[in-house]
């Protein structure tokens, strides 16, 4: 995808009701990228949930929502 003046990308902090729904797209993605790199998923989650709640919660920490066009595309800690 080619980004121009049309296509705005910014970075929007999550609240901490947003976290557990983030949590479940960030372990889907990683399933899916698993499962196509080496045919399986493991068993649990990837990253575990309390890697994710450490991650979240580590001091100092920000987790953003990646928004393009207003519409949420991704998101990052």
């Amino acid at each position: 995808m080619k980004l121009d003046e049309a296509n705005r990308v910014i970075l929007v902090p999550a609240r901490e009701a947003d976290l557990a729904d983030f949590q479940l797209s960030l372990q889907d993605a990683f399933a899916a990228g698993f499962t196509a790199a080496f045919g399986t998923v493991p068993e649990g989650p990837i990253p575990s949930d309390a890697e994710l709640g450490e991650f979240f919660h580590a001091p100092g920490a920000v987790t953003y929502h990646i928004v393009l066009d207003g519409a949420r595309v991704g998101g990052s800690c």
